[in-house]
């Protein structure tokens, strides 16, 4: 598995795997032991997996009491929409490696976290129309999402380490489990110049073909491995990491 400390310059074909959702200490303990690099812990909205910072925390500690840590995973704290002091306050907690933004934060917001700890990795949510996904286009979700249109590329690239595309539902941030057009976003890592990772209803059955399409640097995975919202399937999970593995096996 790949680490979050990469290199923007460097690709392989090794997969960073985060799962997302985690709500309790078995599930997020399962999935490292399977083979995940990250951990995703819902913050914000109305979620069914949404769950208090005070809870993350809690999980948080029992893994590293009870879990080998050396192969660097990273802790997520995945938000939507929040106000600077409480972004500040989760920062200031100092148990999340990554913030994943994945609502309607401006260029100048992102900007603004990132002075205020450079350390902390961004993780910067493009929501893609699953009907209009045409790889011309992606420039302009950046440029639209981010309310940046007057500001250089290169000054996005700057303080955003990740994108994550996942598919456009008008109704709600995330957790559509609807694809994307995979065949419709290839190079899309290329043209966006920084790290991918994908998400948007991936499950056991067909994350190969999307890595293979796609090409990302990671791939993202919530419902497409639960019981149901909140609660992971084991044997879903494993065979989830597994054929990922399996994937980069044959490329070794």
């Amino acid at each position: 598995m790949k680490s979050i400390n990469k290199n923007k310059k460097v690709y392989n074909n090794k997969i960073w795997v985060k799962i997302c959702g985690i709500t309790n200490f078995e599930d997020g303990f399962n999935s490292i032991i399977a083979g995940a690099d990250a951990l995703g812990f819902i913050l914000s909205t109305n979620s069914l997996r949404r769950i208090s910072l005070e809870k993350a925390q809690e999980i948080i500690a029992k893994i590293k009491s009870e879990v080998d840590l050396r192969k660097n995973v990273s802790f997520v704290a995945v938000l939507v929409n929040e106000d600077y002091d409480t972004v500040k306050n989760i920062i200031d907690k100092n148990i999340f490696h990554i913030l994943q933004l994945s609502g309607d934060e401006s260029l100048s917001f992102i900007q603004k976290i990132k002075s205020y700890n450079k350390n902390i990795k961004l993780i910067k949510t493009l929501r893609i129309d699953r009907e209009k996904p045409s790889i011309k286009k992606i420039n302009s979700y950046i440029f639209k999402q981010l309310q940046s249109e007057n500001i250089k590329k290169d000054k996005i690239l700057q303080v955003i380490d990740f994108f994550l595309l996942d598919s456009l539902d008008k109704e709600k941030y995330g957790g559509t489990g609807i694809p994307l057009n995979w065949s419709e976003i290839k190079k899309v890592e290329a043209i966006l110049g920084v790290p991918v990772i994908l998400a948007g209803g991936l499950n056991p059955n067909n994350v190969k073909l999307a890595i293979n399409l796609v090409k990302p640097f990671g791939v993202d995975c919530s419902s497409g491995v639960e019981v149901y919202p909140g609660k992971k399937d084991i044997k879903k999970l494993t065979d989830f990491i597994n054929n990922i593995l399996a994937l980069q096996n044959i490329g070794d």
